[in-house]
């Protein structure tokens, strides 16, 4: 794994609309950019990729055999809860926002699966995912749905299971989903940032003292929490103002910085007359 003396050597977050932090883009980088170990593993799942930011920066990652497989709805009509949070959260959102996206920033182009993730079946999907990010619904039966197959599909050995918004005030579903499987044992927490949760199917593989290696190079932030028998690495720290000088240099103000990581899409739009 490529050590980096700074945030320098991680590719930059993708001017894309969304809501993938940089904290997060650094583990991203650790957990993607280390392959030898998961050599068995043969692809890379994002669930729920709006117009493609974190799907952008994934495929720096890719190796030349493995499957990048992406699912979101899109504009498609699922159920009435559902369709209900995706027009207060996510308006004038459509597949072809994400193809222009990934034809200008991705290094490789995914294959699109516009569906309800309830639908995939780990029969068509295959197995042995090396990574596998969740960021769709924030209801608990889809969640949990999510997670039962990523938990199904994924490398049980080095495969990391992203969960987006799992401490949120207006996310409780996935929280309860995914604290019912790490009391179940289903699932080991091994790293907490802002607004992931990162698990595997067991820590035993996991290199603690290789990534804290790596946040300290980094100048990152971060404590070491116990809880449940586990240790836990939490990244926090840096301002809004750090991170974004890190990660995104082309940023051309401290209000465009932090108003790119912190402030929903459809807000963005207004603000932006004011800066």
């Amino acid at each position: 794994m490529n050590k980096a003396g700074s945030g320098s050597l991680v590719p930059a977050v993708p001017r894309i609309r969304g809501w993938f932090s940089s904290h997060d883009a650094l583990v991203f980088h650790w957990f993607l950019n280390n392959p030898k170990k998961n050599s068995t593993a043969n692809g890379i799942l994002e669930i729920g990729t709006f117009e493609g930011k974190s799907a952008a920066f994934i495929s720096n990652y890719l190796l030349p055999h493995e499957r990048f497989v992406v699912c979101d709805i899109f504009s498609l009509k699922t159920d009435e809860l559902n369709d209900l949070e995706n027009r207060k959260s996510y308006p004038n959102f459509g597949l072809e926002v994400f193809k222009d996206n990934m034809q200008k920033f991705a290094k490789a182009i995914p294959e699109i699966i516009v569906s309800d993730s309830a639908r995939l079946k780990s029969s068509h999907l295959g197995e042995k995912y090396r990574f596998i990010h969740l960021d769709g619904s924030h209801l608990f039966d889809h969640i949990s749905k999510d997670l039962d197959l990523a938990i199904q599909i994924i490398d049980s050995n080095y495969g990391i299971i992203a969960i987006d918004d799992f401490r949120a005030a207006h996310t409780p579903g996935v929280s309860a989903a995914i604290w019912m499987e790490i009391a179940n044992k289903r699932l080991v927490p091994t790293v907490i940032t802002e607004t992931k949760m990162y698990c595997m199917m067991q820590s035993d593989n996991f290199e603690v003292s290789e990534l804290l290696d790596f946040l300290v190079l980094t100048k990152t932030k971060f404590e070491i929490e116990y809880f449940l028998g586990e240790q836990v690495i939490r990244i926090y720290g840096k301002s809004d103002n750090e991170i974004f000088e890190n990660f995104d240099p082309n940023l051309k103000s401290t209000a465009k910085k932090i108003l790119k990581g912190a402030t929903p899409p459809y807000l963005l739009q207004v603000l932006r007359k004011f800066f």
